[in-house]
């Protein structure tokens, strides 16, 4: 979902941009459905659908803006538990990385294993930590870094969209606020992409040449080229300074601007399909832990 646009229920590959400046709130997220074909692609639907009506609605106050989006958040929670009691579905759900930037000031939240990575000066940094059985081992130091790649726990999702309530309290994971600066990049994407690929080949696809969108779709093809079936997406997020100078060190504005796209690509893939194996279809109790 990226400034209220997201892929229909049903496509094959989807891609848009839009672009703009820092000062105005632009709300953006990325929702990788779990519970199979059908019912997984239905979920991330619906949690858009849901954090669409926010990023209609947002306004001048950054912080009132966040607590919009907590709140949108917990509707697309509500949305598809909703659905799973009126429809008999069985179970669905969605993981979440969101973003919301306005005065040159950065935002973000996760729930599930959808992250969020920053380019800044050549250096990649992620920004979110992954909700799932494997990641809360590595934090307690039952697994190393290496271990986790192949333990078979190191997708199972911990908390994600599509929890009742009286399961587990869904509240999105709390980070400290970033303040943007010229040249940042951003990468909201979901395991199918940073799953196949090298932390190398995310920085060299990240600060290469041309366009977010040109950087979103080649995320894709590389992922794919190595091997990833599960379904992509990948959303480049360019923060450019946009500063002018009217007089010798004399300068004025101080609004960053933003180019952004999105590239989705839907695999139709099944719940036992590579990247999916270990989602998890129940309901789990714990809660992986979150920065503050």
């Amino acid at each position: 979902m990226l400034g209220g646009r997201f892929a229909p229920l049903e496509h094959d590959q989807e891609a848009f941009c839009c672009a703009g400046k820092t000062k105005t709130p632009l709300f953006a997220a990325v929702c990788d459905g779990m519970g199979g074909e059908a019912f997984g692609e239905r979920a991330s639907f619906e949690a858009c659908s849901a954090l669409a009506d926010a990023a209609g609605s947002l306004g001048e106050s950054f912080e009132a803006n966040k607590d919009a989006i907590g709140k949108a958040i917990i509707e697309a929670n509500e949305r598809i538990c909703s659905i799973m009691q009126s429809e008999m579905t069985g179970r669905m759900g969605s993981t979440l990385a969101a973003v919301l930037l306005q005065d040159d000031r950065l935002y973000y939240t996760n729930l599930g294993d959808s992250r969020i990575y920053l380019l800044r000066d050549g250096k990649l940094h992620r920004l979110t930590k992954d909700h799932t059985e494997g990641q809360t081992m590595l934090d307690a130091g039952i697994l190393t870094a290496e271990q986790l790649k192949t333990h078979p726990s190191r997708n199972k999702l911990s908390l994600h969209l599509g929890i009742f309530p009286e399961e587990v309290s869904i509240e999105p994971a709390a980070y400290t606020d970033l303040q943007l600066a010229g040249c940042d990049r951003l990468l909201l994407c979901s395991d199918g992409v940073y799953g196949a690929l090298e932390e190398g080949e995310l920085i060299s696809i990240l600060g290469g040449s041309g366009t977010a969108e040109d950087r979103a779709g080649m995320l894709i093809d590389k992922a794919y080229g190595n091997g990833s079936r599960d379904n992509m997406t990948a959303m480049v997020i360019d923060i450019k300074d946009s500063r002018s100078v009217l007089l010798p060190l004399a300068v004025i504005g101080s609004c960053l601007a933003l180019a952004a796209a999105a590239a989705v690509l839907l695999m139709n893939c099944s719940a036992d399909a590579p990247g999916n194996e270990n989602r998890t279809e129940e309901p789990q109790t714990s809660v992986g832990p979150t920065d503050t």
